[in-house]
């Protein structure tokens, strides 16, 4: 009888309220992200238990479902098509990159000069460890290593 009642108790807790508001995690003008649609974004990219990870990991998905939000808005307003919201925001993406000007070798030229520093790479040391159980074979490989 009690893990009955305690059955009742939790469904009834567990139970929204018809008149209950979804919970608001962010504005866009008038469109609303709501904590559902945040849970649904984590688990896409996180998987099962997205609230493992650090706020920090959680905040900055939370600015790219944003980011991807006002990109689809835009892509809509320039009549972009596409069945999926995915494929609307790629094929934006794409017009905005293929209306871009080529740059010159001239510029190509000039930024990298100005930016080498970016392109160095430190000298890098590798280093091996050989273990050798007999003194007369770690001396042969000593001395062929040497040589």
């Amino acid at each position: 009888m009690k893990k009955l009642s305690f059955l009742i108790i939790f469904l009834v807790a567990c139970t929204k309220n018809a008149n209950e508001q979804p919970i608001k995690v962010a504005s866009l003008g008038k469109e609303v992200i709501t904590r559902e649609e945040f849970e649904n974004y984590l688990k896409i990219n996180l998987g099962e238990d997205p609230y493992r990870h650090t706020p920090e990991v959680l905040s900055e998905l939370l600015d790219n479902l944003i980011k991807e939000k006002l990109i689809y808005n835009e892509a809509l307003k320039e009549g972009i098509k596409g069945s999926t919201q995915e494929e609307i925001i790629n094929n934006f993406i794409q017009k905005i990159c293929s209306s871009l000007e080529k740059p010159s070798e001239e510029f190509i030229k000039k930024w990298y000069d100005a930016h080498q520093e970016e392109f160095k790479t430190p000298q890098e040391y590798y280093f091996w460890q050989i273990f050798i159980s007999k003194r007369e074979e770690a001396e042969k490989v000593y001395n062929l290593a040497r040589e």
